[in-house]
């Protein structure tokens, strides 16, 4: 495709879009084709060109107006779930304040059962970490109380039950 002013220095010329010039010669090298083209068959009307814009703008403004409207749906019907732009945010509030504290008193339990040293020892890390985080959960204060063992929290009996019953 060629632009307007491309259009009309082909028609005054009067050589045809295949033409073209030798440039060590100056010589202007006519294609087989003898035709010659007139300004007025080559000219793009104002009226047509300004045409074919608005056409493409109007094209234009109406792909972003769907577009806009499609983003407000999503946006509207995105379900907020509190701290959702940070996922640190949730360990950090609710998770680690239990967790560490606890770590932290399973390894001074660790230490004190030297089982840091020693291959084969009676302490249990996991079991021990699981006996402090259902007994000091603050959801349900009253466990605190009276401290369970992991052989007496439920899910651990339920758990023993079940793996004993398979091993018979």
């Amino acid at each position: 495709m060629f632009s307007r002013l491309a259009k009309e220095y082909i028609a005054g010329n009067e050589i045809c879009s295949g033409c073209f010039q030798d440039v060590e010669t100056n010589n202007n090298v006519q294609c087989q084709r003898a035709e010659s083209f007139s300004p007025q068959e080559l000219r793009i009307d104002d009226k047509q060109e300004e045409n074919l814009w608005q056409s493409i703008v109007d094209e234009y403004e109406e792909k972003q107006s769907q577009y806009t409207e499609w983003k407000k749906e999503q946006e509207s019907s995105a379900v907020v779930v509190p701290y959702q732009d940070v996922s640190s945010n949730y360990l950090n509030r609710k998770i680690f304040p239990l967790l560490l504290p606890a770590m932290e008193n399973m390894l001074v339990e660790a230490r004190r059962w030297d089982a840091l040293r020693i291959q084969k020892c009676r302490f249990n890390g996991i079991d021990y970490l699981a006996e402090t985080l259902w007994n000091l959960n603050p959801k349900y204060p009253k466990r605190a109380i009276k401290w369970h063992t992991v052989f007496e929290i439920p899910q651990f009996k339920l758990l023993l039950r079940l793996q004993y019953g398979r091993m018979r």
